[in-house]
């Protein structure tokens, strides 16, 4: 059974089964319950007829106007209208809550990345310091510029002071038992050429049996040689004299602190060989090649660093007694 009904509180007409009526007599002119309070005008056994009923019907009444009271969207095409704009909000609160995200991981990258370059300034400011420290610190170290004195220096070049000068060249290795690591340390620790000297020989020479006479008279001659040229490199000057200067104070801080080691140790024969004075130019047993001695006339203006024996060593000779000596 087929009904044609009327819905009063929308002023529409539908046709319904009998099956959909909820509540109520089926009969024409009686009111029953579908999902909204209808009313029968038309029954019949055939759906074709009622539709052709309700198209009858509703060609009598006058056109509706345009209102939202009088064309009211039926809750169906409302609560899909409703699902499709919630869906798009919640698409759209997706897609800013996946920016908020992206935009705080770069927040936190760029956080990260301004850490990292305040630490590296950081770490160039403390280079910084620590180098214009050390400048200012060899600085220090090089003496003032003194007048040459006048008189007449005669210059040796011999073959083991042009080895010397073509290693001067090269950069210092650490060959013996004391390593870099550990030649910085003493040389942080210590504060002048002398204090740096006397602790690098000390652990130099601790396993040598003659680690307690001079200098000159020790067998290991190269570990002498080579701690030299470390006081060299590590307190550069800028004259041969200079260099020489402190090298000799070195050796007379040395030989002193072996002396009195001697001598709170017990007497011994090496105390009567040591040698009571000390010369800079003239290491002991010294003797100069004739083959290979030069003599060079330097006047009271000349400059010893732009002269070409500025990496050689200078010895002046003052005695009349001293050989090889030359007056013009």
């Amino acid at each position: 059974m087929w009904l044609v009904v009327y819905f009063p509180d929308s002023n529409d007409y539908c046709v319904l089964k009998r099956n959909q009526v909820t509540e109520g007599e089926v009969a024409v002119g009686s009111f029953v319950k579908v999902v909204y309070n209808a009313k029968v005008l038309f029954a019949n056994p055939s759906k074709a007829v009622c539709d052709k009923e309700c198209e009858s019907i509703l060609k009598k009444l006058p056109q509706p106007e345009d209102t939202a009271t009088h064309s009211p969207i039926p809750r169906a095409a409302n609560e899909s209208l409703s699902d499709s704009k919630l869906d798009q909000i919640l698409s759209h609160v997706s897609r800013i809550d996946s920016c908020i995200r992206e935009i705080s991981s770069r927040q936190l990258e760029m956080q990260q990345d301004v850490d990292s370059i305040k630490a590296k300034v950081e770490r160039l400011e403390q280079s910084e310091r620590s180098l214009r420290s050390s400048v200012y610190e060899l600085l220090d170290r090089v003496p003032p510029r003194s007048d040459v004195p006048k008189g007449i220096i005669l210059v040796f070049i011999t073959d083991s002071l042009l080895n010397v000068t073509k290693s001067d060249n090269l950069a210092l290795t650490y060959p013996y038992s004391l390593s870099k690591e550990r030649v910085d340390d003493i040389y942080q620790m210590k504060r002048t050429a002398t204090a740096f000297a006397r602790a690098v020989e000390r652990e130099l020479f601790a396993h040598d049996v003659d680690r307690n006479v001079n200098l000159d008279k020790r067998r290991a001659q190269d570990k002498v040689r080579w701690l030299r040229d470390l006081v060299r490199y590590r307190y550069p000057t800028s004259t041969p004299t200079a260099e020489a200067s402190i090298w000799s104070s070195c050796q007379i801080a040395i030989n002193d602190y072996h002396r009195k080691k001697r001598r709170r140790d017990g007497p011994s024969s090496e105390s009567s060989r040591e040698t009571r004075s000390h010369n800079i130019f003239y290491p002991e047993n010294y003797e100069p090649s004739t083959k290979r001695a030069h003599v060079f006339e330097v006047s009271s203006d000349l400059d010893l660093e732009s002269s070409n024996h500025s990496n050689s060593d200078l010895y002046q000779f003052t005695s009349d007694s001293s050989p090889n000596h030359k007056k013009f």
